[in-house]
């Protein structure tokens, strides 16, 4: 799949991906590279939850046909707050949720406070190719590939690397610098 060949995943790696849900997409990444541990973050806790993490991991387990070999949490969080621990993590996966947020200027501030200083940020978003598209899943507006990077320089990221998944559909890849 290309979209886990872009986050060059690492057997003990720490990852923490916001506004999962119940992580199907994580559960399926940790399907393909073993020893990974991933903390699955969203503000919905009725998809975010014990639960539903271990439906996924069966699901995943029954369609792969064999155990999944990694470490899982779950974390409620806020629109405001990830409540993750800082300074933790590798990477940080934000897939198809970044213009979801409702107050972006806080969770990317908390969002950079999670990364060890080597972390990166991974970015996965439909993009526009003009301001005031919006998402037909969830009707909020989608970013242009310009908005999406003067937000992420604004808010202290420099972005290393771009990926055109195709159907205006991009993964970028960013470091925070202080």
């Amino acid at each position: 799949l290309p979209i886990f060949q872009a986050f060059q995943f690492k057997s003990g790696e720490i990852i923490a991906s916001i506004g999962a849900a119940s992580g199907v997409w994580e559960i399926g990444f940790a399907s393909m590279q073993d020893d990974l541990t991933i903390y699955i973050q969203d503000i919905d806790a009725d998809n975010c939850n014990a639960e539903n993490l271990d439906y996924t991991i069966r699901y995943w387990e029954k369609f792969t046909r064999k155990p999944i070999q990694g470490t899982f949490f779950t974390t409620v969080g806020t629109p405001t707050q990830t409540n993750l621990p800082v300074c933790f993590f590798d990477k940080i996966l934000l897939i198809n949720c970044l213009h979801e947020f409702s107050h972006i200027t806080q969770m990317l501030h908390d969002i950079a406070s999670l990364l060890k200083p080597s972390g990166v940020i991974f970015i996965e978003e439909q993009l526009s190719e003009e301001e005031g598209t919006l998402h037909e899943g969830c009707g909020k507006p989608l970013f242009t590939h310009q908005s999406l990077c003067t937000l992420f320089q604004q808010h202290g990221f420099t972005i290393e690397a771009i990926k055109d998944k195709g159907e205006m559909v991009w993964i970028y890849r960013a470091k925070f610098f202080e």
